[in-house]
């Protein structure tokens, strides 16, 4: 622990700030199981290569950020004029992001595409992607990953291979999330660079206990990686 005393104590290895790597992986007959550990998603030494079935998003324009919220019903009696329970009707949980780089996957992920088309290089053009839109009636489901870093004085990790020490990590991770309904799209600005806001809605995945259904905070702790 850093500790610090006094009439307003606070801990330094508890801050968490700055910058942070969005990974997803696709739900599809053959899903990625749902992680578990940070290292399910990424390997904890460098160059911390992406898991298997896991994409980095990448370059993103604004912050990513993780919400949560629930409905609630209160129970009344008619002998006090305020509610005397409270009925939890609901939860969500959705996590917002930034896609910077236009590329392929994001687009497909953006239109909910059935795929794209490869161009083959002719007479007069290079090759080229093409990726097709239109109307869909069901969304792709998808695995996402939020993992920050803490500042090296929050404490420290060791990496065994190479001797690199570095903060720790701090990943959310969301079992099931489809993209959601509100409006976005790419704004072409002079001076500005374009990028796609884009927000996932959490899904219960079945099958997983109660309470655990949505998914996890995982908190790294200050050692060494093997």
């Amino acid at each position: 622990m850093a500790l610090v005393k006094g009439t307003f104590p606070y801990d330094l290895t508890n801050l968490l700030g700055g910058r942070v790597r969005v990974l997803i992986s696709k739900i599809d007959t053959a899903p990625v199981a749902i992680p578990v550990k940070i290292n399910d998603i990424i390997k904890l030494s460098s160059p911390y290569e992406a898991a298997a079935k896991w994409t980095d998003v990448g370059a993103a324009r604004d912050a990513a950020s993780y919400s949560r919220g629930f409905s609630s019903e209160g129970w009344e009696i008619q002998q006090v004029n305020s509610a005397v329970l409270e009925d939890i009707t609901g939860t969500a949980r959705s996590v917002s992001l930034s896609l910077g780089e236009v590329r392929q996957d994001l687009l497909e992920l953006l239109e909910q595409s059935p795929g794209a088309e490869t161009i083959a290089k002719g007479v007069g053009q290079s090759p080229q992607k093409a990726v097709p839109f239109g109307n869909f009636t069901d969304l792709t489901r998808w695995r996402v990953a939020f993992i920050a870093q803490r500042k090296q004085k929050s404490g420290i990790v060791k990496e065994k291979t190479g001797g690199k020490e570095r903060g720790r990590f701090v990943a959310i991770t969301i079992n099931e999330a489809t993209i959601s309904a509100d409006e976005t799209g790419i704004e072409f600005d002079k001076g500005s660079m374009s990028h796609v806001p884009l927000t996932f809605n959490a899904f219960a995945a079945a099958g997983e206990e109660e309470g655990e259904e949505f998914g996890r905070w995982i908190l790294e702790e200050a050692g060494e990686v093997e």
